[in-house]
């Protein structure tokens, strides 16, 4: 079971906190859950994914495919990233296919599936 801790931050510490999370390419959660741990000296088992990592894989699609994050890795990458990287990435990936330029002329959200899974559609 998962446990949840609140913090409080002023506005001046949070803009801080969504800079670090934006070049991270993370949620602010994940970047203070990572920082803390790391901080107490946790090692956490498993890889993280990455924003970069995702397009790195869609850019090579074909115009027109359609496509989950998870199906651009192989199953054994998939299950070494962290559950909490994948679940992450995947809120940010779809933040910036919504509201980057770049990233919203490159995929286009289609639908989720009734997994949940977001299913992309690359345009360029």
């Amino acid at each position: 079971m998962s446990q949840t801790v609140s913090i409080r931050f002023s506005d001046e510490e949070y803009e801080y906190l969504e800079d670090v999370a934006k070049e991270a390419e993370q949620s602010i959660g994940a970047v203070i859950k990572e920082l803390v741990l790391q901080e107490l000296g946790y090692k956490a088992a498993g890889v993280k994914v990455s924003i970069f990592a995702i397009h790195e894989k869609a850019k090579h699609l074909p115009q027109g495919t359609e496509f989950k994050i998870r199906d651009l890795f192989s199953k054994i990458e998939w299950s070494n990233f962290t559950k909490s990287s994948r679940l992450s990435v995947g809120r940010e990936f779809l933040k910036k296919v919504k509201t980057d330029l770049y990233f919203s002329d490159e995929y286009e959200f289609v639908r989720k599936d009734s997994d949940n899974a977001v299913i992309y559609r690359k345009r360029q």
